[in-house]
């Protein structure tokens, strides 16, 4: 591998980090919704 690749590659998890952490939070919401009723959540809201 070169420099620039490893450049590039480095510029392309960079962007996609947000994305990735993006999908975590939501499946850690979605999980936690699951494990609770959704009526519970909109009162609490």
């Amino acid at each position: 591998m070169t420099r620039e690749t490893l450049t590039q590659v480095t510029q392309k998890l960079t962007q996609l980090l947000p994305l990735v952490l993006f999908a975590c939070a939501l499946t850690i919401v979605h999980h936690q919704i699951e494990a609770h009723d959704l009526s519970d959540i909109l009162t609490s809201l």
